[in-house]
């Protein structure tokens, strides 16, 4: 639900800052790339909310899935903020607090 409000979002202020690209193909990769690391920020969020330390302890394999993703760039969309980051910040934020984890950062 929150993927479609941010695209909603997107579409109805066109004017400000993209989250999405406005190139198809373009916006076909982020989505493809968001498909790809939903599945792993779900894992984060569930188990760093339920403050488990060994089920975070789990999703340290993912920490590679996100280092491959970004390739080298500043952003996860390529060169600028887009709705990759802003998806992925908020687990981010939230491994901070485990060690092992926060050293990924």
């Amino acid at each position: 639900e929150s993927l479609a409000i941010l695209e909603y979002l997107d579409l109805q202020y066109p004017d400000s800052p993209r989250l999405f690209p406005s190139d198809p193909l373009a916006k076909a990769k982020v989505q493809m790339k968001i498909a790809r690391l939903e599945p792993l920020t779900d894992r984060m969020f569930t188990s760093i909310n339920k403050g488990r330390l060994e089920a975070t302890k789990g999703i340290e394999k993912d920490i590679p899935v996100f280092a491959e993703v970004l390739n080298g760039k500043t952003f996860f969309g390529g060169d600028d903020l887009n709705i990759i980051d802003i998806l992925a910040f908020s687990n981010f934020d939230r491994m901070r607090k485990f060690p092992g984890l926060s050293e990924h950062l």
